[in-house]
């Protein structure tokens, strides 16, 4: 990474998540700073509900798919030719039934992360 980027509504997000292997770049962020009810599925197979905050929104505009289950903790960045800029880390992804893989994505915001935890984004 060479840095990172405040992400706002409209810029375009590439994501790179470890199961769907690829770097992908053709999500665009639609909400930033967000809160959000997601369901989660224990280890056990309980399921419930947990309120996450400081999330950013992005979305596949033609419906293919940016990411599938796995990818959680994978970067989303700005890409310029070959420099890659830091704007989150997969938290995420929004699977339609009888899919496997998602046109919408959630990230944390590498801005709220760097907030809330200290440290800064590693560059190469």
């Amino acid at each position: 990474m060479s840095g990172y980027t405040q992400p706002a509504a409209g810029m375009d997000v590439c994501l790179d998540g470890a199961v769907t292997g690829a770097e992908i770049c053709t999500a665009q962020i639609t909400r930033v700073n967000m809160c959000y009810n997601i369901m989660v599925q224990e280890l056990d197979g309980s399921i419930h509900t947990v309120r996450v905050c400081n999330l950013d929104d992005a979305f596949e505009p033609g419906g293919h798919g940016i990411c599938r289950p796995g990818d959680s903790g994978g970067p989303a960045f700005e890409k310029f030719g070959d420099y890659r800029s830091a704007m989150g880390i997969i938290s995420a992804c929004f699977i339609p039934v009888g899919q496997n893989f998602g046109s919408r994505v959630l990230f944390s915001d590498i801005v709220q992360v760097r907030s809330i935890m200290g440290g800064n984004v590693a560059v190469w």
